[in-house]
């Protein structure tokens, strides 16, 4: 006689339970894991993109840096110029918006690079003519603008370099001969330095954007933030940087009893053999927008703040290695502001630092640039800007050897 088959038993409630919860961790695991991986990936990508633009601005400066000339003549070869700063000169007061004017300088200097116009294009019976010299006038600045030929809705202005390379031809006719040796004091020089050349004034440059145009003559800087041919989208150097720091690295040609008859102290003894540091000293009113901060307690200023001279902490300056709106570089001195005497220093090296928005950013900034319909952000949301650049900024520093001083 055949026995029964044994009965099935089925899952109990209980096991079921705990199959689905055990299952349900796993898919959180899983999401967690996805979540974070593409979190990571993300930021990566953010930051290898504001790292791209970095260094597109940091390699070009330390290729033009390399091969900057400062020549023991006499004359100015560099100039920097703070827009928007207290006492900047004419046609120098009006800088970026937003953005504080230590952090939007203007340098204006001469180079070799490798990378100059060799070629101009020409008229329709001559394609092109060819450039000789190596020597060209060099300028970086800041702008907001639109990259593309045809700017459009504000949201689409976007915080740029811009770096602009005049041809040795045109370098050499139009820009060397205003470099002039100063008959007068240096504090009084306002003229005979690069920014003579390069604003106010209509230049000739080649015009590479239709070919067959030949030379077109027009201003190279205005009186406006993004005016001029330097702010042409053909200079276009880099997207979303929010900040350029320039600090300067000079030898000095003081002994110590020197520097303390002129009525410099330092925290930190330095030897006579030692770099010093001359940096740009932030406006009056941007207080507020170093984060709280108030005095002289931030920026380069303070990074450095043991090797700065301490004696004027303040402006103006009489002493101290520090400027407001401008610095007019010779071979063996450097001018600050209208300072009564120059400071005896040879430029060596120049660190650069700047600050550049992950697309994040960018979209958020330009998101509340099109909320409030303006560029210009008013003091009720520049805590908005600020906030964007503090928690998207990512900030990048090189710092570049000056080999062609002769000073």
């Amino acid at each position: 006689m055949s026995q029964p088959a044994a009965s099935r038993r089925a899952f109990t409630l209980v096991e079921l339970l705990v199959a689905s919860a055990i299952m349900v961790m796993i898919v959180l695991v899983v999401v967690k894991v996805s979540v974070d991986t593409m979190t990571a990936y993300d930021r990566v990508v953010a930051d290898l993109s504001a790292q791209s633009e970095a260094r597109a601005v940091l390699d070009n400066l330390e290729r033009d840096m390399n091969t900057a000339v400062i020549r023991p003549d006499g004359r100015c070869w560099m100039e920097i110029i703070a827009p928007g700063a207290p006492g900047a000169p004419a046609g120098f007061t009006n800088g970026v918006p937003n953005v504080p004017s230590d952090l939007q300088p203007i340098l204006m200097f001469f180079a070799s690079p490798a990378d100059r116009p060799k070629f101009v294009p020409g008229s329709t019976t001559i394609p092109r003519e060819p450039i000789r010299g190596d020597l060209c006038a060099v300028a970086y600045r800041m702008g907001l603008r639109s990259p593309f030929d045809m700017p459009g809705e504000l949201i689409q202005q976007v915080y740029c370099i811009q770096r602009t390379l005049i041809d040795p031809q045109s370098t050499f006719q139009q820009a060397l001969p205003h470099l002039t040796v100063p008959t007068t004091a240096l504090s009084a020089v306002t003229t005979g330095v690069p920014s003579t050349y390069w604003f106010g004034t209509a230049r000739r440059y080649p015009n590479y954007n239709s070919p067959g145009a030949g030379w077109v003559t027009g201003n190279l800087m205005d009186g406006t933030a993004n005016g001029g041919w330097t702010m042409d989208e053909s200079n276009f150097c880099a997207q979303n940087t929010v900040a350029l720091n320039v600090t300067l690295w000079c030898a000095s040609s003081e002994t110590k009893d020197q520097e303390t008859a002129r009525g410099v102290t330092r925290l930190v003894s330095m030897p006579s053999d030692a770099l010093r540091p001359v940096v740009i000293y932030p406006k009056s009113t941007e207080t507020t927008f170093r984060a709280g901060n108030s005095g002289t307690t931030y920026g380069q200023q303070h990074a450095y703040w043991g090797l700065m001279p301490t004696s004027n902490a303040t402006p103006p300056f009489t002493t101290s290695d520090k400027y407001i709106y401008r610095a007019r570089v010779y071979a063996d001195r450097i001018q600050l502001d209208a300072r009564a005497a120059p400071l005896p220093y040879a430029l060596r090296q120049v660190e650069f630092s700047v600050t550049v928005l992950t697309p994040e950013g960018a979209r958020e900034l330009r998101a509340l640039q099109a909320a409030t319909g303006s560029a210009t952000f008013t003091e009720s949301n520049q805590s908005a800007f600020r906030r964007i650049v503090a928690q998207f900024g990512r900030p990048y520093s090189r710092r570049v050897l000056v080999l062609g001083n002769g000073g």
